[in-house]
């Protein structure tokens, strides 16, 4: 009894007896709210309860950094493209957020309508399942099935007339080739007529041009007329010769398959080449006689000529046959989409009779989310098209021409501050994904005290890390937006950088929340003695530590401040 009037047993007893208090609250609830299905719901207690409210959330990143006198800034375009905007020169003077030059952004404008467009279309079918299908969007849904029944129709008639037009085409092209391929090969024999006759009658003069023109016309006879070492042949043993490429275009005449005919092309091509060889092996002189002279050029005239033709023939056959390919997927890629249009609007009936199940509607909530992410995206790409000054200053180098393409992340455009200052601070992994050029923050200088606020924006983010006491960071730099005589180099700043703000959203204290896994979850007050556990979606945490509720909450709702992380 006598140490129980000693103050600090007293003190030791009253912190174990708050301690065992707090314990058995602690797990006295836990114990209730993990009770039965692994539930996180407890009994309600009076004075726990948090009204839902609606209220404005900034987002920020806090760090520390020391001032320095601004430097150069370099400007980039992120996607690169053709230049097609140019508002500023060197030496000009610009202040924040004026444009300095863009690229062509076509493409994404019209990506934009497309999301957007999306985005209205989703949003009404959202409507349209919250409120059930009424008898005329039946009629509407009907009609739509009927017509895209019939465009399947069309477009399965479609295909099947483009093939049969290919397959036309396409026989037609042959049949000019196996034609061109007859005419060339008699040509290409009459040429070996001519040439023997000028050969025999010039016989007695055995040169080495005699020579040279009887081993070219024993391949030439050798590949048009099948038979080898017959440079020497009269026309009498060569007229009854008819194998080789003679002989295939005959045979490919009878059974004129593609493949046939292909392989005769390609015969008939090479002999003629070889028949015109042995034409050219042909000195002209004057020992050949006019007539003899004519005859020969007529024969190369025409040589060249069937070569040009059974070419063109060939040629032919090759585009027709990409064309043919080139008609016939365009009309299978409409019967797909026709095909597909007709199940989408067979869905759409369907949709329309059974009603919409609660599930489809948060499907469809999750279709609007995604919808409206794409006009963000695609928002956000078409802000890379455009150079803005990140601050006040004056135009040091401008390289951005119109009409020029400029490559992606390379500088085109530089720029020096208005003797503004700047900071450089680093900022961990996990926070540098919020950050961007851009971002609007608010500085406090250890001198002047918290009560002083100084605006600033971030200027650069580098893309390498930076190992700080052993740490992945990322150096980050802002500028001071306003001149101000207070900031000195090396001071220390204390930074609140605004990564992100939204404007009247449904809002949570942080302690309200209940995480599990990668889940959050409040305790809804339903009116009863048992609070209802809810799933929410969470957007970002503000730095008054209120979580945005995406989904899962309405304005209004009552929360119970059992939140806790598990």
């Amino acid at each position: 009894m006598k140490l129980l009037k000693k103050p600090i047993y007293i003190v030791i007893i009253a912190i174990i007896l708050g301690l065992a208090i707090a314990a058995y609250a602690y797990f006295g609830i836990s114990k209730k709210s993990l009770s039965g299905s692994n539930s996180l719901i407890g009994s309600k207690q009076a004075g726990d309860e948090v009204t839902i409210q609606k209220m404005n959330l900034s987002e920020e990143v806090n760090v520390s950094g020391n001032i320095k006198p601004a430097t150069n800034v370099d400007l980039a375009f992120e996607g690169g493209g053709k230049v097609t905007g140019v508002y500023a020169s060197v030496g000009d003077k610009v202040t924040a957020g004026q444009n300095l030059a863009a690229v062509d952004n076509s493409v994404y404008t019209a990506q934009l309508m497309q999301a957007q467009a999306n985005v209205s279309a989703q949003e009404a079918k959202l409507l349209e399942l919250r409120k059930g299908t009424r008898p005329e969007q039946m009629q509407i849904q009907q009609t739509n099935v009927l017509n895209a029944t019939q465009a399947v129709s069309e477009a399965d008639k479609n295909l099947a007339t483009v093939k049969d037009k290919s397959v036309a085409s396409l026989e037609d092209a042959y049949n000019n080739a196996i034609s061109s391929d007859q005419d060339a090969v008699e040509a290409g024999k009459t040429a070996i007529y001519t040439l023997t006759d000028i050969q025999y009658a010039h016989q007695a003069q055995i040169t080495l041009i005699g020579t040279s023109i009887t081993n070219a016309k024993a391949l030439a006879v050798d590949e048009l007329l099948g038979t080898k070492n017959a440079g020497d042949w009269i026309k009498d043993y060569l007229s009854p010769l008819n194998g080789g490429a003679y002989g295939q275009v005959q045979s490919t005449v009878a059974n004129p398959t593609n493949e046939n005919i292909d392989a005769a092309n390609q015969s008939s091509l090479s002999a003629l080449r070889k028949v015109k060889a042995a034409l050219d092996a042909v000195i002209v002189s004057d020992t050949l006689t006019p007539s003899e002279k004519a005859n020969l050029d007529l024969a190369k005239t025409t040589i060249n000529s069937k070569i040009t033709t059974v070419t063109a023939r060939q040629r032919a056959i090759d585009v027709q046959k990409m064309t043919n390919a080139n008609s016939i997927s365009a009309a299978e890629s409409s019967l797909t989409n026709a095909k597909s249009a007709l199940a989408n609007a067979q869905n759409g009936l369907n949709v329309g009779k059974a009603g919409a199940a609660p599930e489809e509607i948060l499907a469809q909530e999750a279709q609007v989310q995604a919808a409206v992410a794409s006009v963000r995206d695609v928002q956000a790409m078409i802000a890379k098209t455009v150079i803005r000054a990140p601050l006040d200053g004056t135009i040091s180098k401008f390289d951005a021409k119109l009409g020029q393409i400029a490559s992606p992340n390379v500088p085109v455009i530089s720029m020096m501050s208005s003797g503004r200052f700047e900071i450089e601070t680093h900022i961990s992994e996990t926070d540098i994904a919020k950050v961007k050029v851009g971002d609007k923050a608010n500085i406090t200088i250890d001198a002047y005290g918290n009560d002083v606020i100084f605006e600033a924006a971030v200027t650069n983010v580098d893309p390498a890390e930076t190992a700080v006491n052993g740490v992945t960071t990322y150096k980050v730099t802002l500028q001071f937006t306003k001149d101000d005589d207070r900031i000195k180099s090396g001071m220390t700043a204390n930074v609140k950088i605004i990564t992100a703000e939204k404007q009247n959203v449904v809002a949570v204290p942080e302690r309200t929340i209940i995480t599990r896994g990668t889940d959050k979850f409040v305790l809804l007050d339903n009116g009863t003695s048992s609070p209802e556990e809810r799933k929410v979606l969470v957007g970002i945490k503000g730095a008054n530590g209120y979580w945005e509720i995406i989904s899962g909450l309405n304005d209004g709702d009552k929360l119970l401040n059992f939140g806790n992380n598990q």
